[in-house]
């Protein structure tokens, strides 16, 4: 399911990306931002929507045969259908086919959120050094610009530019460089700061880095990092414009470069009134206009089509478990039995089979036990509810049949090895639910 999500996350952030390039100032900046935190939604949480499939279903595909064709020539714990190499190479993580890779992983993720740690008790270092503004000063701030009463506002000579730090004791943080501008300038930067705080944007910048760290192996995802805090900046100017009106479009420019010029480093874990993207800032700032009707409908459309991201895209009925209480038997050709195989394979249960030494050999497309190759497996996992598998042989090859024993409550006992009996009908007569033929494999395959 993780790679799934960081697979279905980078096609949602390349749409955004071809959606931004072409219509950046001219559609709503809020827009962009709610889609990046659709795309953020996604890559953090796993979970699907009741949305039989989404549009970015066929894209989603083509990713994942990019997986198929990095995962063909392993040796992987089950097979490898088109579509499902993700979710495949995710389970040989899980399985630890590749420890070396969940090494890799777990040693990258720490890295980050050591340095991202370092960073932010820096950053937490340097603004509670900050001092409290006289109450002369601070009242008449607040005559500039209605702040709520729990906002603090305060100063610091470690700041090159004003930011807002916090989230549920947020405070705006004037440097000592800018606390004697004008009070046009003041209530430009006040506003900015107090929209990045009612809109919770440090929050959203933590949940980012979080993002990041879990999919630190992802390059879209680094590439939405940025464009992330460029779009916050330019939605939260967009806000400001709106508020203060549009004959303060130039002032608001002039003051953004003012303060550009003195910033030293860029701030991680505060939102800033700096410089971040400053030329495609101003761009948009003098391009703003009020939000149209056909700016709105392309809004909301692009929205729908980002939340399909979370759609279950379910396939035919041959992807399903093959598991079932119902009385039928499941033909099919190959690619048929090969996505059968899969969902048995990648069912939630299969794992207590293999801590019992069943397994999937791709190379040799079949399942095997203790060296041998399972021409058979049948497990009764609840009343009259039965797993069935058959499975073809040339002569001569070692094969074996597995029976699987369970106690009263159904657990697992142990699997038994059997001989093969003269027909499958007479396991499964009662009430199959799942009875398999796969074809045999050739000499070629076996060797």
């Amino acid at each position: 399911m993780f790679l799934q999500m960081s697979v279905t996350g980078t096609v949602l952030i390349f749409f955004i990306i071809l959606l931004r390039l072409f219509t950046l100032n001219r559609l709503p900046k809020k827009m962009f931002m709610l889609l990046w935190d659709i795309a953020l939604l996604r890559l953090l949480l796993p979970v699907s929507l009741p949305i039989p499939r989404g549009i970015f279903a066929p894209a989603t595909k083509m990713a994942d045969n990019g997986l198929h064709m990095f995962t063909a020539g392993q040796t992987l714990p089950s097979p490898v259908p088109a579509g499902r190499s993700g979710a495949c190479f995710e389970t040989a993580l899980s399985q630890a086919a590749f420890p070396w890779l969940s090494f890799l992983y777990l040693s990258g993720v720490i890295l980050l959120l050591t340095v991202f740690a370092v960073s932010y008790l820096k950053e937490r270092r340097n603004i509670q050094d900050a001092l409290p503004l006289p109450k002369e000063i601070e009242a008449d701030l607040r005559q500039i610009v209605s702040l709520p009463k729990r906002v603090r506002i305060l100063i610091s000579d470690r700041l090159s530019t004003p930011l807002a730090y916090g989230i549920l004791s947020p405070r705006i943080v004037l440097s000592k460089i800018f606390a004697a501008a004008e009070q046009a300038q003041l209530r430009y930067v006040l506003t900015h700061e107090l929209v990045h705080i009612k809109r919770a944007d440090n929050l959203q910048k933590l949940l980012m880095y979080a993002a990041v760290c879990l999919h630190w192996f992802n390059p879209a995802v680094w590439i939405m990092y940025v464009l992330f805090n460029r779009d916050m900046e330019l939605a939260c100017d967009e806000k400001v414009i709106a508020i203060l009106g549009e004959k303060s479009k130039k002032d608001y420019a002039l003051t953004l470069v003012a303060l550009a010029g003195h910033q030293r480093h860029p701030i991680l874990f505060s939102t800033e009134f700096g410089k971040n993207a400053v030329k495609e800032r101003i761009v948009a700032i003098m391009k703003y206009k009020k939000a149209t009707l056909f700016s709105i409908i392309i809004a909301v459309l692009s929205l729908g089509t980002a939340i399909t991201v979370f759609a279950q895209n379910e396939t035919s009925g041959a992807d399903k478990t093959l598991t079932e209480s119902s009385s039928q038997t499941i033909e099919g050709g190959e690619d048929a039995v090969s996505n059968l195989l899969y969902s048995f394979t990648h069912s939630e249960n299969f794992s207590e089979y293999t801590q019992f030494g069943l397994y999937f050999d791709i190379s040799a497309n079949h399942l095997m036990y203790e060296g041998d190759i399972v021409t058979y497996f049948h497990d009764e996992t609840a009343p009259q509810v039965y797993t069935h598998i058959t499975d073809n042989v040339p002569e001569g090859i070692a094969s074996v049949g597995i029976v699987v024993t369970r106690n009263a409550d159904y657990e697992i006992l142990a699997l038994e090895k059997v001989d093969m009996p003269d027909s499958a009908d007479n396991i499964t007569a009662e009430n199959p639910a799942a009875s398999v033929d796969i074809p045999a494999a050739s000499a070629e395959q076996l060797e």
